[in-house]
């Protein structure tokens, strides 16, 4: 016999989990709604089951319910897959950037996007994910080789130029100059004006060649400056250079200076044949030499060394002034953080002074000498 009480509370309680599967049947949170489901099944079961026509209403409606959730959740399922596929596909193409500074950016920004991402669930998720990790592992590996190398031809460039340093201090007296170049090329000595460019260069003739032209195109006449207009016959600009100056060149034992050769771009120009004829060695000197108009319808010959000189520092300004111990005794106390005291300290700043007040042009030094 059927307890009446049992089946109204049974059908009461079956329809409160009827309401609520409906409820998650209208959620988009899929995920939850899905595990309440499955507990909303569970409790479904612990009732008894009278086989009444409303209940079997009710059984339907709770299991159209429990496919709605299914479907919408399969739906969802389906549109993550494509949106974590479309990540992994945009991560290929990343990956196969050559700028790595954008492509890591790119790669940090999907992985942002795929954690934002909705599940496709555990497996499928598995899967996907193995897949986007292996394209980014690739990547960061081929990344890092790409750094290694550089790091290694930074390090290589590092060397190259730490060695071309070394190689213009050993050349930065001219006499090396003339012994390492053998006339292969021209010395172009660059600097600010009234540093002393002409009187080294010609003091360094004076030394080191039996003879030597100096052609100060700041002076030079308008013949001479003409001569280098077209230098497909040497012999004749040597000639007229040796009437013109009054001194005989002699084949490798002479050297023609340019002096204030940016005043003069196609004597630079020359530079070119002339180191090629290879009968003399040349030197430049010149101030503001790579200013537009100084380089203005010229090749630029790369058969110029050149030496940048600047005016006298403080330890040469204290040379000149015959003291050559102060600088050497102070890197002393320096690297062994020696304090020098207030007395010796405020002496060498009136020092300074004093070579900030004189400067380092060497015609103002030579004057407060």
């Amino acid at each position: 016999m059927v307890d009446y009480d049992d089946l109204d509370q049974n059908l009461k309680r079956k329809e409160e989990l009827v309401e609520k599967a409906k409820q998650l049947a209208e959620s988009d949170n899929l995920n939850d709604a899905q595990r309440k489901l499955a507990s909303l099944r569970k409790e479904w079961k612990r009732f008894e089951d009278y086989e009444s026509n409303f209940e079997e209403q009710l059984r339907e409606k709770f299991e159209e319910y429990a496919t709605a959730v299914k479907t919408k959740r399969d739906m969802l399922a389906a549109t993550a897959v494509e949106n974590k596929q479309a990540i992994i596909d945009k991560a290929k193409e990343a990956a196969s950037l050559t700028n790595f500074k954008e492509a890591t950016k790119q790669m940090d920004e999907l992985m942002e996007e795929w954690k934002k991402s909705v599940s496709a669930g555990k497996e499928k998720d598995d899967e996907l994910w193995n897949q986007f990790k292996e394209v980014r592992n690739e990547f960061f590996s081929r990344r890092k080789e790409y750094y290694a190398d550089l790091t290694v031809k930074h390090a290589a460039s590092k060397q190259a130029k730490t060695d071309i340093v070394a190689k213009a201090q050993e050349l930065s007296t001219s006499t090396e100059w003339k012994k390492t170049s053998e006339g292969r090329s021209a010395l172009l000595i660059e600097g600010a004006r009234r540093i002393g460019k002409s009187t080294v260069a010609e003091e360094f003739a004076k030394n080191e060649y039996e003879s030597y032209i100096m052609i100060d195109f700041a002076k030079a006449s308008k013949e001479v400056r003409d001569l280098f207009e077209d230098v497909s016959n040497l012999n004749y600009i040597f000639l007229q250079l040796q009437l013109r100056y009054r001194v005989d060149l002699y084949e490798r034992k002479s050297l023609i200076i340019f002096d204030e050769v940016q005043l003069c771009p196609k004597a630079r120009q020359a530079i070119k044949a002339l180191v090629q004829d290879h009968r003399y060695d040349y030197m430049e000197t010149g101030s503001l030499i790579s200013i537009k108009k100084n380089v203005k319808d010229i090749l630029i010959p790369s058969e110029e060394r050149k030496l940048a000189m600047y005016p006298m520092d403080y330890e040469e300004f204290l040379w000149a002034l015959g003291d050559e111990t102060t600088i050497p005794l102070l890197r002393k106390c320096y690297d062994a953080s020696m304090g020098l005291g207030d007395q010796m300290n405020r002496k060498l700043m009136r020092d300074f002074r004093l070579y900030m007040l004189v400067g380092g042009m060497p015609q103002a030094v030579d004057e407060y000498i």
